[in-house]
């Protein structure tokens, strides 16, 4: 339960951080492009932690046999 609300609290600095930088003066796709490698970063990191990867392995080698 102590995991949700580290990871309620992560989103809504994530969300800050873009809140406080108003980012009005840049491009869009400059804008979109950082939010879309950090979230990337942000993913692959979190798969790391929940082993997302492996549980998606297992099903794909589980479906494979059949």
């Amino acid at each position: 339960m102590c995991n949700i609300g580290v990871i309620f609290f992560i989103i809504n600095l994530y969300t800050r951080f873009f809140e406080h930088f108003n980012f009005s003066n840049t491009h869009f796709s400059v804008l979109f492009s950082i939010l879309g490698v950090s979230l990337w970063i942000i993913v692959i990191k979190a798969e790391k932690i929940f082993n997302i990867s492996l549980i998606y392995n297992e099903n794909q080698a589980a479906k494979e046999s059949l």
